[in-house]
């Protein structure tokens, strides 16, 4: 029991130290190794990701709209995001779009004239080619299929279009998770919106508004029991805490996740206050 609460713990201040030195990297615009300086690129500057993805089991396939929102440093008339080639790009479609190409892991795409910010849609479709820590898999557990993300620190571009750098975080960011109506689609920030489609699937629609890195951004489906307990920070205010366990297993984990919102108290009050307070602490069982 105290091992599981020193790991918990750990895990929690890991948390929020890589919160800080993320945002550290954010502001100074520096690059630390050399894979983030083969990819980093100073022209531009993210500002916003919408995801948009349907994804489907039997087969298993991912149906993606990126929407990538930025500014140049000036101005510019090209752009390139990092996307593997295992994924198909049908189009690309923004004000001044005059084309793309995509090789080489790499996805340029064209203005017809200098522009001083951008705002493209990029239409895609594959099977993602997992990496790193796994990146994006389908798997399944107890007869249910169950898709999770991990992509630190370059796995993002296996599943979406992006500048594959963590130090240049989007200011907030959006995804939509469209998936069989009997599993639940789980990301970052809070779920604002559920819709009931005809064709026996829901979309899930999340937004965050905190700065993201964007091998943070992540997806987690399964047949989830959630379950809440709040972390009451002020005498007037809490913040939800969400845990997505899979089915069966909360009675056995209970104990341990309402340790959780005493966790919280006591590395803020040693720390500082924890810094998503207007969103949420969540986290959702996956294949590890």
């Amino acid at each position: 029991m105290k091992a599981m609460l020193y790991i918990l713990s750990l895990l929690l201040f890991t948390a929020f130290t890589n919160a800080y030195s993320d945002d550290i990297c954010s502001k100074g615009k520096t690059s630390f190794n050399s894979q983030d300086s083969a990819v980093y690129d100073l022209s531009f500057d993210v500002k916003y990701y919408n995801l948009n993805l349907r994804i489907t089991t039997n087969p298993n396939f991912l149906y993606g709209i990126t929407q990538v929102k930025g500014v140049f440093s000036s101005t510019g008339s090209s752009l390139f995001l990092n996307l593997s080639n295992a994924m198909l790009v049908d189009s690309i479609v923004g004000v001044g779009v005059s084309g793309f190409t995509h090789s080489n892991d790499l996805l340029y795409i064209n203005f017809s004239q200098s522009i001083a910010t951008f705002d493209v849609k990029i239409y895609y479709k594959g099977l993602p080619s997992g990496s790193g820590f796994g990146s994006f898999v389908f798997a399944s557990q107890n007869s249910s299929p169950v898709i999770w993300s991990l992509s630190e620190p370059y796995g993002a571009s296996d599943w979406f279009p992006n500048k594959n750098t963590p130090s240049d975080k989007a200011d907030s960011s959006e995804v939509w998770i469209t998936c069989a109506s009997n599993l639940l689609g789980i990301s970052n920030g809070l779920l604002y919106e559920t819709i009931i489609n005809p064709d026996n699937t829901k979309t899930f629609k999340w937004k965050s508004r905190y700065p993201i890195a964007n091998y943070l951004i992540s997806v987690a489906i399964t047949n989830y029991e959630q379950y809440d307990n709040y972390y009451r920070y002020a005498i007037n205010d809490s913040m939800v805490i969400n845990h997505y366990v899979y089915p069966g297993t909360l009675n056995s984990v209970v104990a341990e996740l309402d340790k959780i919102p005493l966790m919280l108290k006591v590395f803020s009050d040693r720390y500082s206050q924890y810094p998503f307070v207007e969103e949420k602490y969540g986290h959702a069982q996956f294949g590890w």
